[in-house]
């Protein structure tokens, strides 16, 4: 009982500092109150987070108190400068959340060529790629010579009649994986097909080069439609 009472005393009593030389140290850990800060709002589109700056600049805030930050891909901030407790507001998020294609698993032909049409944007490459898989029958994936360079595989050319058609190893493709509103970079890709089923699936080969890209376009995207009215970091 005694013992608990001193050490409630204690802790009753608050912290005290230690000096060390030029430094001031506490012998107990201190925690700052810090005021709260709203959550941003979310919008999933470049021209709503444009619309809000517009207005912001315009408002109490003013264009010399907050700038954009260009985080990713995917994510875009309307930032405020640091307040004196060290925060950062972020008035507003931009987030891109559409499906993208699930690049690196193996798929089956008819889910591949749902995916392939409907997530990148229309190409010679990619017209070439869905013909020959949506062609291809059931025991048809062989590989011919396997030096990493092409595949061959068996497809159907008429009701009883099938032809090799050799299968390129590298595509260059625009999956949509950024805002709609900026060009979709063009990356390279592996393709590669397996028995059974057969299967299909393309790997990234471009060593992530379409993030930087993607980065860029939303900058001169911003850049473009804002002018000057605000920072933009990327």
């Amino acid at each position: 009982m005694i013992k608990d009472a001193i050490n409630k005393i204690l802790e009753l009593a608050g912290p005290k500092t230690i000096a060390v030389g030029d430094f001031q140290y506490a012998e107990r850990d201190l925690v700052p109150i810090i005021s709260p800060i709203p959550d941003p709002l979310i919008v999933n589109t470049l021209t709503g987070l444009f619309g809000y700056v517009v207005v912001l600049a315009k408002g109490d805030v003013g264009q010399d108190s907050i700038f954009i930050h260009v985080y990713s891909p995917i994510l875009v901030n309307v930032e405020g400068a640091l307040n004196k407790e060290g925060q950062r507001n972020i008035y507003l998020t931009a987030r891109h959340e559409l499906p993208t294609f699930p690049f690196g698993q193996w798929l089956d032909t008819e889910d591949f060529i749902v995916k392939t049409q409907t997530m990148f944007v229309p190409s010679d490459d990619l017209d070439n790629i869905v013909k020959i898989v949506g062609n291809m029958k059931e025991e048809s994936v062989k590989t011919v010579v396997d030096d990493g360079v092409s595949q061959e595989v068996t497809t159907r050319t008429g009701v009883a009649s099938v032809e090799e058609v050799e299968v390129k190893r590298f595509l260059n493709l625009k999956p949509y994986r950024t805002f709609l509103e900026v060009e979709q970079p063009l990356s390279s890709f592996i393709i590669r097909l397996r028995q059974p089923g057969p299967t299909v699936a393309l790997f990234e080969a471009d060593g992530g080069r379409w993030r930087l890209e993607c980065i860029d376009n939303i900058k001169n995207w911003l850049q473009y439609h804002l002018g000057d009215t605000v920072t933009i970091i990327a």
